[in-house]
Formats: C-alpha cells, sequence, structure tokens
C-alpha cells in the first residue's frame, strides 16, 4: 500500500448532484444590442433570487439554474446598467424549462455554478464578506497600522477533476481595507487645515487634490458591483474633488445622486462630487462617500506596514492547513464538504523543487527574507547579458554610487556582475525620458538578457508605477526586463544604501531577471506533466485598449521551457483564440525536450485585466483540441 500525502487545500464535496432545473428568461430584447447582455440579465436575476429567497440560484450562458426541488416566481423587476451605462428598470419574466442530468452536456457547469453558489449563502451567512471568490471576517478585523485594516479570509471555488465527484478548492488569503472611507478622509484633511465645511476649500483645492492623487490614487467601491460572475469591488483612479459642485437631484439620470439611489445605495447629501478614472477610459462623477482608498504595497510600505500584512498571508503548511479548516467551519458544519483534505498516493507524484547549488533556504514567511542576505546564497541565478542604466545627467554621480554598490553585493553573492552601458543624457521631462528609454531599447534591439535599469525622480510611487506599466505596455515587442529606482531614495542621507536600497532591488533584479532569489514551498504534481500558464492583459482605463495575451510553458520540475505572446487590437465583444500561440509552444516543448507525449497538460489562466467566462471557455476548447492532437 503506497504512501499517503495529503492535498492541504482541497476538499470533497459530500452528496451528490443528479437533477437540476433549468429556466428561461423573457425581456425585451431591444434593450441592448450586446451580445453578452443576455448573460448579464442571467447572472444578475440568479443573484437577485439567491439573495430574497436565500436558495442557490446561478446562471450559465442565458438560463438560470436551481435544484429541482426549488420553485421561482413567475417573474420580477430588475435594475440593470444597458449600453449607455445608465441604469434602467427592466421586467423580467422566468419560464420552467427543462431537467438535465449528468450526461447533458451543460451539467457539470450548471452543477458548478450551483455549488459556488451554495458556498456564497452558507459564508455570507455566518458574516463573511464577498469579494468574487474571496470571502473576507466582517468582525474580526484587526489594525494594521492608523489607516488600515486587515481581514483573515479565504479563497473558495469548486472543482470537478472527474464526472461524478466534486472538491473544493480553498485556500487562505488576507484583504487590506482603508479604515475611512473617501469622505471621512476629506474631512480629516480639512480638519489639518483649519477648514470647517468642504465648501472652504474652493480656493486650496489644486492642494488638496495633490495630497489625495499621493495617497489615494487607487480607489475601491464600498458597495459590490453585480458581475457576469461574481459580484465584486469597482475599482476607480482618484482625478480630483470638485468643490464648486455638490451633491444635488436633477433629472439627469447620469447624475451620481440619482444613478446610486437607483441602485439603493445610502449616502449623505452634503459632500462634494469627486472625479475619477473609471474602467474603459471614461471619466465620471462619484461619491467620495461610496469610495475608499485601495491600498497598493508600494502605498503600505510607505506607511510601514507592507512586511505584516505579507506576513500574513505568507504562511507554513502547517498554520496554512490551520487556517484553511478553521475558515471552512461553515462549510463543514453545515456538512457540504469533508473535515480533511483528499489524500494522493505518493509514489505517483514527483515534489517540484528548484535546487540551489550550495543548499537550501527554507523561508516560513516574508519577515524571514534577512537569512537570504545572511546566507549568501541563491536558489536560482539570473540571466543578465547586460544591464543598460537610464538616468538624466544631474544623477550621473547617483547611478555610479548605485552600481559600485551592486557590483559589491553581485560578489557577495559569487554571481559575476554584467556588462553596463549608460545612458546618462537623458531628458528632464518624464514623457520625454520614458521615450528615451524607449527609442534605445528600439536601437539596440533589447532582448530578455537585457535589463533596463532606470534611475528618475518619480514625483510619487503611484507616478512611478504608471510609468513603470506604460513603459511595459509600450516595449511588448521586446519584452526585457525593467527596474526603477527613485533617485529620491538614493539621495536621502537617512537610508542606508545597503540595506535599505540595494538589498530590495537586488531581490526584484533577481525575480525579474528569471532566477530565484531564495525558497518556495514545495508542491506536487503528476509527472510527465506539462504547465500551460494563460496571461490576458488590457489597460482597465483605457478606452479600447489592446489584449495583451503570453502563452508560457513549464515543466513538472518547474523549470521554464518557452512562451509566446501576441496582441489583439479588436473591440472588447472580440474574444481572441489562443490556439496558434498554444500550438506554436508545445512546437516548441517538443523540439527541446524530444518527447511528444505527455501524461498531462495543466492551464493555468490569469484573471487580470477582466478576463471573462466566454473568454476561458474558448480556452478550455482550444486547450482540450489541444491535449487529443
Amino acid at each position: 500500500m503506497s504512501k499517503k500525502q495529503h492535498f492541504i487545500n482541497e476538499f470533497e464535496v459530500k452528496g451528490k448532484m443528479q437533477r437540476i432545473q433549468t429556466y428561461v428568461l423573457e425581456y425585451d430584447l431591444t434593450l441592448s444590442r450586446r451580445r453578452r447582455f443576455g448573460y448579464k440579465v442571467a447572472s444578475q436575476v440568479s443573484r437577485k433570487l439567491t439573495d430574497e429567497m436565500h436558495v442557490p440560484v446561478a446562471s450559465i450562458g442565458f438560463l438560470i439554474v436551481t435544484e429541482d426541488y426549488v420553485s421561482l416566481p413567475k417573474a420580477l423587476t430588475l435594475t440593470l446598467k444597458l449600453d449607455d451605462g445608465l441604469p434602467r428598470e427592466i421586467r423580467v419574466g422566468i419560464k420552467k424549462g427543462g431537467i438535465v442530468g449528468p450526461k447533458n452536456e451543460i451539467f457539470l457547469e450548471a452543477a458548478k455554478k450551483l455549488l459556488n453558489r451554495k458556498i456564497d449563502l452558507l459564508m455570507t451567512s455566518q458574516n463573511f464578506l464577498q469579494d468574487g471568490r474571496g470571502f473576507y471576517e466582517e468582525v474580526r478585523a484587526k489594525d494594521l497600522g492608523k489607516q488600515y485594516t486587515i481581514r483573515r479570509g479565504i479563497w473558495i471555488a469548486t472543482h470537478a477533476p472527474k464526472e461524478g465527484f466534486w472538491t473544493v478548492i480553498a485556500d487562505p488569503s488576507t484583504q487590506v481595507r482603508a479604515k475611512l472611507n473617501l469622505k471621512q478622509a476629506l474631512q480629516l484633511e480639512l480638519d489639518k487645515r483649519g477648514l470647517t465645511h468642504w465648501k472652504e476649500a474652493q480656493p486650496l483645492a489644486a492642494e488638496i487634490n495633490k495630497v489625495f492623487k499621493s495617497k489615494a490614487y487607487s480607489l475601491r467601491s464600498r458597495y459590490l458591483e453585480p458581475r457576469v460572475d461574481e459580484p465584486e469591488y469597482n475599482t476607480y483612479r482618484f482625478i480630483g474633488f470638485d468643490f464648486q459642485h455638490g451633491l444635488q437631484k436633477d433629472s439627469d439620470p447620469a447624475n451620481p445622486v440619482n444613478f446610486h439611489s437607483a441602485f439603493n445605495r445610502r449616502f449623505e447629501m452634503d459632500q462634494p462630487e469627486v472625479i475619477v478614472w473609471a474602467h474603459g477610459g471614461h471619466i465620471v462623477r462619484h461619491i467620495p462617500e461610496l469610495l475608499e482608498e485601495n491600498p497598493s504595497l508600494s502605498v503600505l510600505k510607505r506607511f510601514g506596514v507592507s512586511d505584516r500584512a505579507q506576513a500574513q498571508s505568507l504562511l507554513s503548511a502547517a498554520d496554512r492547513y490551520y487556517e484553511t479548516t478553521q475558515l471552512l467551519k461553515p462549510l463543514v458544519d453545515a456538512n457540504l464538504v469533508d473535515q480533511r483534505p483528499i489524500e494522493v498516493g505518493v509514489k505517483d507524484f514527483s515534489p517540484v523543487r528548484i535546487v540551489m547549488e550550495r543548499g537550501y533556504i527554507e523561508l516560513r514567511n516574508n519577515l524571514d527574507f534577512q537569512k537570504f542576505f545572511d546566507k549568501e546564497k541563491l536558489l536560482k541565478k539570473p540571466n543578465i547579458k547586460t544591464i543598460h542604466v537610464f538616468s538624466v545627467s544631474e544623477d550621473e554621480g547617483l547611478v555610479k554610487k548605485l552600481l559600485n554598490g551592486l557590483c559589491d553585493f553581485f560578489k557577495d553573492f559569487s554571481f559575476p556582475f554584467p556588462d553596463v552601458n549608460e545612458h546618462v543624457n537623458g531628458p528632464n521631462k518624464l514623457e520625454d525620458f520614458r521615450n528615451f528609454v524607449l527609442e534605445i531599447a528600439e536601437k539596440e534591439n533589447f532582448s530578455v538578457n537585457d535589463l533596463a535599469l532606470v534611475v528618475f525622480g518619480f514625483e510619487d510611487e503611484d507616478i512611478e508605477d504608471i510609468t513603470y506599466n506604460s513603459l511595459k505596455r509600450e516595449s511588448l515587442s521586446h519584452l526585457f526586463p525593467v527596474q526603477f529606482v527613485n533617485r529620491h531614495t538614493l539621495s536621502d542621507k537617512f537610508k542606508d544604501l545597503r540595506k535599505d536600497v540595494i538589498n530590495p532591488l537586488f531581490l526584484q533584479i533577481v525575480a525579474k531577471c528569471r532566477g530565484q532569489p531564495y525558497g518556495l514551498q514545495p508542491g506536487f504534481m503528476p509527472e510527465g506533466t506539462v504547465i500551460m500558464a494563460i496571461d490576458r492583459y488590457r489597460d482597465p482605463f483605457v478606452k479600447d485598449a489592446p489584449l495583451a495575451t503570453a502563452v508560457v510553458l513549464f515543466d513538472n520540475n518547474g523549470n521554464y521551457v518557452c512562451s509566446g505572446s501576441s496582441i489583439s487590437k479588436g473591440s472588447e465583444e472580440d474574444v481572441f483564440r489562443i490556439a496558434p500561440l498554444m500550438k506554436s509552444c508545445i512546437n516548441q516543448l517538443a523540439k527541446k525536450t524530444g518527447r511528444k507525449e505527455w501524461r498531462l497538460i495543466l492551464f493555468l489562466e490569469e484573471f487580470a485585466g477582466g478576463t471573462k467566462e466566454e473568454e476561458l471557455q474558448h480556452d478550455a476548447e482550444d486547450g482540450a483540441i489541444l491535449a487529443k492532437e
């Protein structure tokens, strides 16, 4: 009998679903010309019925489904955003369809959606707040500095590894939230200036907006926005408060008061409007009380709480198992899943390990990373042929200081310092400087082995993030690693160059240049497995932004094999098929390994930029065809 190994995040679902009742929806088809509008109607009808009836109702395509013993009303009224983005009440008829069983082609997906919806009900009834497939404790938030709180949570989704066998995949997670909404944060800023009312801030509008652009550039809604798949919080980018216009009712449906009242969202009228960028590149007026800061890791780092946040989100195997079983208690108590995770035979699986030349470094959380510097070891050395340094001429002295420090650091790790090309005559204006970097990268044909080390005096970390994303977006044809260094950090006399600058900088350089700075927790996968990672990205705040798609292959030891990428400039209604990219990567895999038959292909989908379920379905179809070939 083979030895058993626990997968600590997969639990078997008790009981088997055999019969699912379908319903067809009837509504005015002239309301929208978008072909996905029917999905939206079905999704929001199912969510409304689940909330009001406290029974699981899910959507699959244009249909809604529930268990066969549930009776649904014949019609309901729903508030929906139409093609123009404005809310409108529509009447939806609900007509009973047929019963589907395990042999029906939609059964597996319908059962998965219903199980997910059942999980939603169980978790939210136990004071968990839902965000996508994540559930976070509402009443046990802990302080994280003066401005933020951190909540324990768990990501839960159902999975059907084979017919008739259902599991729940669960993994602990954390959520960092701002303590104050945007209206309360504004009032604190007014108090600092001795102002008693927001209308008095008109002469100081530029100054106050500059403060918020620095610390609250990224915003999130305090309400859940219905989605085709799961309800999630909206995200925005801050533009500025309009202290000349307070909230007021009028006949304009786009007025934020009328818009949010249509969805029964509560707020006070005595506050200014705030102007924000919404997804799709639209500029809209919003209500400060309905928004809050959406803290990024760089912002948390600025306030000295990033290490604590990361330490709680990265757990050892024992702690992760304990957290998972504690947070899954609502599902265990409801007899939905087994109390213990699934076991597998170790002889059929091999551990995924990254081997270091002179031993192994084990880290239990991110706060242990300083041990990495003490041992002066790398799990895997980075691949860097040339470092291209960019700066303005005034910073040439700082650049020399930085390069000398990096050179010493590379020697400490027994890693030869790469060749250096200095481009230290860049323009002072940020946009011109960015173009200066891109032009040299194009001229000298940068590759994956060329690191662009960019030193510039960014005003704040949010501007730095925007510039970085812009640079990467414009350089997709070369895909070279980029590392930014703020010249203010280098010139700060209160910072230790090696400890505060070189240490974290070296970690990022190693990771970006295909090295591995320290150990990862091992996992298990079958021998002869290929991992095909699919990553899509479309800038959510740019109208008609192109869709960048990348496919990357790894073998069953976690080693990188090959990759391919493509950019689609179609509208958001178009679905880019990735079959050619997949096939190209598989052909490269066969050439590099000499092996044409593989036991298992695992597809990992990255959801950045709002991947839609229809895109996932097409990817799955392309993957199934490829696997058969």
